[in-house]
């Protein structure tokens, strides 16, 4: 129907050529213009051209600090992005200049796939350059859906994780090749343990940030857009004034989804690091997103709300069951507002050390550190690339 192409269809037919052409001119720049490796530069991809943010951040922000002689490039869909600190060279995702940046760099820091390049710009790694993978999960619920295709999964040298149980699923995710596996931690959450300590509320209203995943029917019925009552219940449980933030997947943002809110919320959905708001945040509530796993780091509250739970394992399914968590779950409003007042810290705290312990985190607060070890290694040839 309309402009769809199926399989067969001549203009599905004719996209897949001019891909096949521009994906074979790619490698053979890759293998025979662009062969010089510049041994000092790092490029970083952050959900596919997104900006200043996740574990690439605090990687970046780390060789900042201990390395004044690399060449540092981020991939952006619009350079004109501001939030970057000086050292680090902006370049458009979608152009031929972000493609030869890939195929002279020394390393590769990516938080998820580059299929563009390697699917349809024919990007080669070359002896000499490293990929670090550091994706984008955490202790997730969720399952996966997409990864790397096997062509970028062979590509892989090293990939992140913060626990035995992360360790187990990137073992499954690129199967049958098997990158280091390193247990460093992730980055990104330095500064959320690092503002563990801080005095909630001390300096005005605490915050409440929601930060629901996306549905992959696009429904948008499982969210809250009305924080009244919850609002209420957060101000009988830790009295004071309040205040809302809410953040939409990044998914939701490309779609140009908008959720009409009632009331004065604040809507962060632009902000391109959510670990800054995870930081800066008293309370969470979200559904089946792995930035929750983010936030227990901090050991403050956080709760989950599901209305539609039983449609979304069946349909998209979990990798261990959600009372499993150390979360309060609520289906509905009147759960949702008994689990804030009745909220038990003690209960929480030793559940959530409980939980933490069985999947074998390591989050520490030094992640960057372990992170940028590994990209330095790579350009000063202590760490080899496949």
């Amino acid at each position: 129907m309309g402009n769809s192409k199926t399989a067969s269809s001549p203009g599905k037919r004719m996209e897949d050529a001019f891909h096949a052409v521009r994906s074979a001119f790619g490698a053979w720049k890759c293998r025979h213009v662009w062969t010089e490796i510049s041994p000092r530069k790092v490029v970083f991809s952050q959900f596919q051209g997104g900006g200043f943010g996740c574990n690439q951040k605090y990687i970046a922000l780390e060789l900042l600090k201990r390395r004044s002689d690399l060449d540092l490039v981020w991939l952006v869909r619009n350079p004109g992005e501001g939030g970057f600190p000086p050292g680090i060279r902006k370049v458009a995702w979608k152009s031929s200049a972000a493609m030869r940046e890939l195929a002279t760099a020394r390393v590769w820091c990516s938080n998820h796939n580059l299929g563009r390049f390697v699917k349809h710009c024919g990007l080669v790694k070359k002896p000499g350059q490293f990929y670090l993978q550091t994706w984008h999960g955490s202790l997730g619920i969720k399952r996966c859906t997409e990864t790397l295709c096997p062509k970028e999964a062979g590509m892989l040298d090293a990939f992140l994780a913060n626990s035995r149980w992360e360790a187990d699923r990137a073992k499954e995710w690129f199967a049958p090749f098997l990158p280091d596996i390193v247990l460093a931690g992730h980055p990104r959450n330095d500064i959320v343990i690092a503002g563990a300590a801080r005095d909630a509320g001390c300096l005005g209203p605490r915050t409440l940030l929601y930060v629901p995943t996306f549905r992959d029917d696009g429904s948008l019925d499982a969210y809250i857009t009305d924080f009244g009552k919850v609002v209420l219940s957060f101000g009988k449980r830790w009295p004071g004034e309040w205040r809302v933030r809410t953040r939409l997947h990044p998914n939701m943002r490309k779609k140009g989804v908008r959720l009409d809110f009632k009331g004065p919320v604040e809507d962060v959905t632009s902000h391109p690091d959510i670990q800054e708001l995870l930081a800066g945040a008293d309370a969470v509530i979200s559904d089946y997103s792995s930035c929750i796993f983010d936030f227990a780091l901090s050991r403050r509250p956080a709760f989950i709300y599901a209305p539609d739970r039983v449609k979304y394992e069946t349909e998209r399914g979990f990798y261990y069951p959600l009372g499993e968590t150390p979360f309060p779950v609520a289906e509905n409003a009147g759960e949702l507002s008994d689990a804030i007042e009745n909220f038990d810290e003690g209960a929480y705290g030793a559940g959530l050390s409980r939980f933490l312990d069985a999947m074998g985190c390591i989050e520490d607060g030094h992640a960057s550190r372990r992170a940028a070890d590994i990209v330095l290694d790579a350009i000063d040839g202590k760490r080899k690339d496949g």
